[in-house]
């Protein structure tokens, strides 16, 4: 993939965008200088060299009936590219499954689970997560407070 240099009005609206991904062009365009047509441009040329992958509502967990969120650790069997790629296959499948890192440390994987009650949580973690061939141990924690919520990346 071709890479492009972004200048700083480009990380000004990449910034701006993913606080308010619903902001006015116009209004956008005057935060950072440029005209209307001159942004949309710029708004197109990051979209199309997949710095912006898409715009989506943030939605509150709890009032969607999502009462419980945990970490689940996830360690494999085989660490094979092969068995690795089918059980993320087999993660990514799951809706409960919200996000998925592969990680380093004392475990392969750390998930991110929603679910809307412990009994939820416990059928997920022992009878899907574990039950999946190539899972060799599963360790949860459940999450008490989401104390700053993934916003974004830092652009300074």
């Amino acid at each position: 993939m071709v890479e492009i240099n972004l200048n700083e009005i480009d990380w000004k609206i990449l910034s701006i965008l993913q606080k308010d991904g619903r902001i006015r062009l116009n209004r956008l365009a005057e935060l950072v200088g440029l005209s209307a047509p001159a942004c949309h441009s710029r708004i197109e040329k990051l979209e199309s060299f997949g710095y912006i992958k898409g715009y989506v509502a943030v939605l509150e967990h709890r009032k969607a009936g999502f009462d419980v969120v945990s970490l689940v650790f996830v360690d494999f069997e085989d660490h094979t590219i092969e068995k690795r790629n089918q059980v993320l296959a087999e993660l990514k499948a799951i809706d409960e499954v919200v996000e998925i890192l592969h990680i380093t440390g004392s475990h392969d994987l750390q998930i991110r689970v929603m679910v809307k009650n412990s009994q939820q949580l416990n059928h997920l973690v022992n009878d899907t997560i574990s039950a999946i061939e190539g899972v060799a141990r599963v360790h949860t924690s459940m999450v008490l407070d989401i104390c700053k919520p993934l916003n974004g990346i830092p652009i300074k």
